[in-house]
């Protein structure tokens, strides 16, 4: 099973927000460990991978504006599709957090797959009610909502 959450040894950008993915590449970042740790690390000596490799990845987090400069370009990434159907937008229930120096992975699909300091840090206690997952998923909603007040999307 992967790591919810990485130490983040990578600095931040001041200023970062919120970087929404399509589902599909999102999912490529979420499920491969090694873009998780290229994403932390800025060293590629400390992750054991060739040097060539280390910046394909790095590059690519670059290309999804996960990576700005060499250091990390949000606070708040999530995953979504296009629903054709009704034209709009739909968030999954994927994100990738950065809080503090850790960038926490969090999957709220099934279960609630989440660090139980980023759930302290939300205000949760570490109780895995059935209704976690879905208060859990209305405050990370309420965060992203504040990113979109009197934003200007371009794209």
């Amino acid at each position: 099973m992967q790591e919810l959450c990485y130490q983040l040894r990578r600095e931040k950008i001041e200023k970062a927000g919120l970087v929404m993915l399509n589902r599909e590449e999102f999912r490529k970042i979420m499920e491969n460990e090694i873009f998780m740790k290229v994403l932390a690390e800025p060293d590629y000596r400390e992750l054991n991978i060739s040097k060539s490799y280390y910046y394909y990845v790095l590059e690519r987090l670059g290309k999804d504006k996960l990576v700005e400069d060499g250091k990390v370009n949000f606070k708040v990434a999530v995953s979504y599709e296009f629903d054709y159907r009704n034209e709009m937008l739909k968030l999954d229930p994927l994100y990738l957090i950065v809080r503090r120096d850790v960038v926490h992975l969090v999957d709220l699909r099934r279960d609630c797959r989440i660090d139980y300091a980023l759930l302290a840090e939300l205000g949760f206690s570490e109780d895995r009610s059935p209704s976690l997952c879905r208060k859990v998923r209305r405050a990370l909603c309420e965060e992203i909502k504040q990113y979109f007040k009197g934003a200007i999307l371009a794209f």
